[in-house]
This record gives C-alpha cells, sequence and structure tokens, in this order.
C-alpha cells in the first residue's frame, strides 16, 4: 500500500513528496467509526469483497456531429473552418468523463462504500503546463491511465471498472429498472445544455420611428431571418426539483446538470445518490438475471466493462446483501479554486485509509 501511494499519489502531488513521508510516519490517529457494526451484526455472505468504478461519459450522438479522438484532429477542423470562413466547421465535441464514483463492497466490515470523484478536479499529468482535469484524462490519454488518476486521488484500486456514455444511459436505467433520487433545482433545457432556469429575454424602450419598406427579396437568395428564427432553441423544462423518478426521459438532464447552488458537493452526492439507486435495482436480481443483465448490455455495447459474466455470478450473494449492509456515502476533501476543484489527496487518503484495509484480511479477496 505505501508503495502504491508513494508512486501513484506523488504524480498528482507532484514535488511534494514530502507530505506523503510524514503521512507515513505521524503518529497514528484513533479512526475508529461510531457508525461501525459489531461483528456479530455483520451477515454472512458468500462472495469476495470488491471495488468498481462506475463512470459516465458526456458523448452525445445525437447532438454533436463529430467527436475528435486526437488534438490534431481539432487542428484540422479550425484550419478547415478558417478556409472555408466557418462554413465547413463540424459540430464537435471532446468527450468528458462527467460523472466518477467508487463503490467498495466490503463483506468483513458489513458495508456499501460510495466515493463520488469531482470531475472538475485538478490533476497533475505530463499535459501542458503539468496539470488537467480529471474529467479531460481519458480523451487526451486513455482509460488505463484515467483509471491509474482516480486510484491515485483515493488510494483504492479498483477491480473492475463500468464505463458508460450518457447516450445509452436511457437504455441502461431501462434495462436496471426505475428509481428515485433527490433534485434540489428544476433544470431546464435548450435541446444542447442545461439551466437552472429559463435565461431572462431582455426588453427594449418602445420608440416610434418612420414607417419604412422594406426590401424585395432576391428569390434566388434564401430568407437568413426566417431560418434563424426557425433555429431558436425552444427552452424548457426537463426535470422538476424535488423527489424525482429516473427514466429515460430525465436521465441525461439529472446527470450532466452541473451548476446547483452548492457546486460540486451536491453534484458529486446526486451522482452517489444515483449509483446507489442503480444498486439497489440490482440486488433485487439473481445470479442468471444479473448474469444476463450484463451479457445484453455489453452485446449492445451499452456499457464497456472487464468483469465477466462468471465473475458477476460469484459477486451475486454480496450484492443482492444491499439492504442487509451499510451503505455510506463520502465526500471528497477539498475546494473549489475559482472554476477548478482542487482536490485535498492527503486528507482523501487518510478518509479512505481503513477502505483499503479489510477487518479480516486473510478472509478478504
Amino acid at each position: 500500500m505505501v508503495g502504491f501511494l508513494t508512486s501513484t499519489v506523488s504524480g498528482i502531488l507532484d514535488k511534494e513528496n514530502d507530505l506523503l513521508d510524514s503521512f507515513f510516519t505521524e503518529p497514528v490517529t484513533d479512526t475508529t467509526d461510531p457508525d461501525k457494526k459489531d461483528p456479530d451484526d455483520i451477515p454472512e455472505v458468500k462472495g469476495e469483497s470488491f471495488t468498481v468504478l462506475f463512470a459516465l461519459t458526456d458523448k452525445r450522438t445525437d447532438v454533436y456531429d463529430y467527436f475528435p479522438e486526437k488534438e490534431k484532429d481539432i487542428e484540422k477542423i479550425e484550419t478547415d473552418a478558417k478556409k472555408s470562413f466557418g462554413l465547413l466547421t463540424k459540430d464537435y465535441h471532446t468527450v468528458k468523463v462527467k460523472s466518477i464514483v467508487l463503490v467498495r463492497i466490503c463483506k468483513e466490515t458489513g458495508e456499501y462504500s460510495i466515493l463520488p470523484v469531482p470531475s472538475i478536479s485538478k490533476v497533475y499529468t505530463q499535459m501542458g503546463a503539468g496539470y488537467t482535469l480529471l474529467e479531460d484524462v481519458m480523451y487526451f490519454y486513455d482509460k488505463e491511465y484515467f483509471v491509474q488518476k482516480v486510484s491515485a486521488m483515493t488510494g483504492i484500486i479498483p477491480d473492475y471498472t463500468f464505463i458508460t456514455n450518457i447516450s445509452e444511459m436511457d437504455d441502461v436505467v431501462k434495462a436496471v429498472g426505475s428509481f428515485t433520487c433527490y433534485v434540489s433545482e428544476d433544470i431546464y433545457t435548450d435541446g444542447k445544455t442545461y439551466f437552472p432556469e429559463p435565461p431572462k429575454e431582455t426588453t427594449s424602450v418602445e420608440t416610434t420611428v418612420p414607417e419604412t419598406k422594406a426590401p424585395e427579396k432576391d428569390k434566388n437568395k434564401a430568407d437568413v431571418t426566417t431560418k434563424e428564427e426557425e433555429k431558436k432553441p425552444e427552452i424548457k423544462k426537463t426535470v422538476s426539483a424535488g423527489k424525482v423518478t429516473v427514466g429515460a426521459s430525465n436521465v441525461e438532464a439529472i446527470l450532466l446538470y452541473e451548476n446547483y447552488t452548492e457546486g460540486v458537493a451536491e453534484c458529486s452526492e446526486l451522482h452517489a445518490e444515483f449509483v446507489k439507486g442503480m444498486l439497489s435495482k440490482l440486488s433485487k436480481m439473481d445470479d442468471s438475471a444479473l448474469a444476463k443483465l450484463l451479457a445484453e448490455l455489453v452485446k449492445k455495447e451499452k456499457i464497456q466493462t472487464d468483469m465477466t459474466e462468471a465473475q458477476l455470478k460469484n459477486k451475486g450473494e454480496i450484492i443482492r446483501a444491499f439492504d442487509k449492509f451499510t451503505v455510506k456515502i463520502y465526500e471528497y476533501p477539498g475546494a473549489m479554486a475559482g472554476q477548478l476543484f482542487a482536490p485535498d489527496i492527503m486528507g482523501a487518503a487518510r478518509q479512505y485509509l481503513g477502505l483499503r484495509i479489510p477487518a479480516d484480511p486473510e478472509a478478504a479477496s
């Protein structure tokens, strides 16, 4: 564990290895959890404890025309735009990971630990000045490097990873079944962006001007004004604040909206509650149903995962212990620095230390 943290966490802290050294040499304080269950109260279940990383990207195939995979692809688009005065510019979008949630299911302690990690966290990489947003790491590098960064921020290496695009989440929710989440604010959309309220329309003082004759239209030219009016997006409410039943029609707005009053903490908590709702539905399925669900979602390319059907079956009993175990949601330590989230790596290392060490190492996976 010490070797792992020294090598990976330092990749984010850069020249702050001395903080890590002090972390492993200073006296250990009492971190007894007052909510910790008595060993006699922990239900016995078969299977092995494990950790899953859930990641959701904002790739929307119905909104954007093109998703460049490399920076040089963007440079070509910009060059073509200059040559054609922007007429041939593609409506492109670089895919970001907008929801990142780790789940540790530990049968030794009888706990489901849900750890959301803010996607706008500032992390150290080899790109540019050395820092990149966590949500951009998968785009600029690859999935493996992204998983390494999440592990470095928590000290927890996931056993399995599930990645899906927001454009596929409606089918995933349909397959798993609907559940409820509390959404604190109304959410509006113009079909591409999500707002906390409809943009206020500006009004001008009415003035009387001489009546003028409109110029005769050129039949060979398109009516630009009419086209612009036709393309004007309609702002409509897509989610009402309160207890919401998550379904195909609102899941995108719930997971992509970010402008909550309480900021990144509120957004992270909602994503954690969303995953909690999904786990609750999965816990009601038997081994065959779980395996069938995984096979269908993978086959239809709704999700990407390194977990096999056999491995999922092996976890069936521990997954169905959801209602028997204690479910805890953690808030990732840190603070906003302008528009970015500055993660408290050392605070996270201490906060999640108990999640890395099972109560009975010999019996754990």
